[in-house]
């Protein structure tokens, strides 16, 4: 009995020892980690720097401006915060400039559904100092972009906006510098740089008072530009505002969904009905924006606005100063649209980016003679049961966002009628009846020759 109980006090202490030595070997994983440093640790010889990031937020789709933000550096105090700059206890640093151009295409990365991202930094900003640093110590400045007092919106010949800066950063950062000399009589040199936030920016991370490191191309790690990041969001509209004028109201067309009916039979005076949502482009963050569509079709072989009326759509209609009739979309919202063969939709002010969504509705149940065919546009699509999805794909449609691009944009919907003659056959349908019943004579021959050619065998055997 002293035996077993000896062997299992055995099993006992051997267990506890094991479980000590994988809790030991474990800890160091459970580990608070070393601290990592926010910056690079600069030498006489290779000075720390610090630099300026600038992201440029915009639409999907838009081609990306020729366009330079500038920023400034301003002496705040050196040492302690009680010793002001007073004008010539600090180096001045020049303002820096961030250009961005269609070259910087290469840049781009997403920023989310509907957003792309450019992202530039500025070389160090220290490097532009022209004058010495007075002594060793800790030299702060605040960083933050200079807004233009001109130059967005631009405008058009006609005086429609085009493009705008819709968001200025409004980020600033205090940047600490510290400058070092390793012996009395050797040279100055930036020994390091952070920054801390002091003003935060909506779009951008990080709260006030957190340190960044404002190193040009990062910690080559985790982030690969300076994290003195001010993002400004980019707008681009490629029509215009209302032109009231139905002569220059095709010109201006940044989406158009055109109605046609093809076949011997088809009802050029059939309305067809449209399901079309238009919303924001991904950048634009409110929910009451509203954009104008009038109906065009082709009249003595010029273009004219519709005199829209019940026919075409069953809600408020407005007039513009011209007095041409015009339906008004409100961003995420669903409007019926009637179409007939020739007209077409057409949104003037829709921004790039926007995203897009136009069903027809039912074809198939309640217009059984004519088929569909996929429209031809520039965008692909999905030929469902009873109608044609382009734009958002929710429900059965199954279809991908399309965004608008700077290039044109548009839908064109076609039903075709099913041609049927007197006698009962469809023309659509004959080139097939040909091939079955080409099909049906080389049947035919095949087991005629068949036949005589078993009979003939069966006659030689016997």
């Amino acid at each position: 009995m002293n035996k077993q109980k000896n062997k299992q006090w055995k099993l006992m202490v051997c267990a506890a020892l094991v479980a000590m030595l994988c809790l030991g070997m474990a800890l160091p994983a459970f580990a608070a980690p070393p601290t990592r440093v926010l910056w690079r640790e600069g030498t006489e010889l290779e000075p720390a720097e610090a630099g300026v990031t600038k992201i440029l937020k915009m639409p999907v789709g838009t081609d990306i401006p020729t366009i330079s933000f500038g920023f400034e550096f301003e002496p705040l105090w050196v040492d302690l915060e009680a010793n002001a700059y007073d004008g010539s206890n600090m180096p001045t640093i020049p303002n820096a400039t961030i250009t961005f151009d269609s070259d910087d295409e290469g840049d781009a990365v997403s920023g989310g559904a509907g957003i792309k991202l450019v992202i530039k930094e500025s070389g160090d900003v220290l490097d532009s100092i022209t004058t010495p640093w007075p002594h060793a110590g800790e030299y702060v400045y605040r960083v933050k972009e200079i807004i233009p007092s001109s130059g967005y919106p631009v405008t058009d010949a006609k005086g429609f906006v085009v493009a705008e800066i819709t968001h200025y950063s409004i980020a600033e950062y205090d940047m600490h510098v510290w400058v070092a000399q390793d012996t009395p009589t050797g040279p100055l040199y930036v020994h390091s740089v952070w920054s801390y936030i002091v003003v935060k920016n909506v779009p951008e991370d990080g709260d006030v008072d957190t340190k960044v490191d404002p190193t040009p191309g990062g910690d080559g790690e985790e982030y690969f530009w300076s994290q003195q990041i001010f993002t400004n969001t980019f707008l681009k509209n490629n029509g215009g505002k209302d032109p009231e004028d139905p002569d220059q109201i095709d010109d201006y067309t940044v989406w158009a969904i055109k109605k046609k009916v093809d076949g011997l039979y088809a009802d050029l005076t059939k309305y067809f009905e449209f399901s079309v949502t238009v919303r924001n482009p991904a950048t634009v963050t409110t929910t009451t924006d509203t954009y104008i569509a009038y109906i065009l079709e082709m009249d003595s072989g010029n273009i004219v606005a519709v005199d829209i009326g019940t026919d075409n759509f069953k809600g408020t209609i407005d007039t513009d100063t011209n007095g041409y009739k015009y339906i008004k979309f409100t961003t995420g919202a669903a409007l019926t649209v009637y179409l007939k063969h020739g007209q077409w939709l057409a949104f003037i002010d829709l921004p790039v980016g926007s995203s897009v969504a136009a069903l027809e509705m039912a074809a198939f149940r309640f217009m059984p003679n004519y088929t569909l065919k996929l429209f031809e546009a520039d965008f692909t699509t999905t030929n469902t049961l009873d109608n044609i999805a382009f734009g958002f794909g929710s429900g059965s449609q199954g279809d991908p966002i399309r965004y608008l691009g700077e290039a044109e944009n548009k839908a064109d919907f076609t039903n075709t009628y099913k041609t049927e003659p007197i006698t009962g056959i469809l023309a659509d349908n004959l080139p097939y009846i040909a091939l079955i019943a080409v099909a049906a004579l080389t049947l035919a021959a095949f087991v005629g020759f068949a036949a005589v050619k078993s009979r003939r065998k069966a006659k030689h055997g016997a």
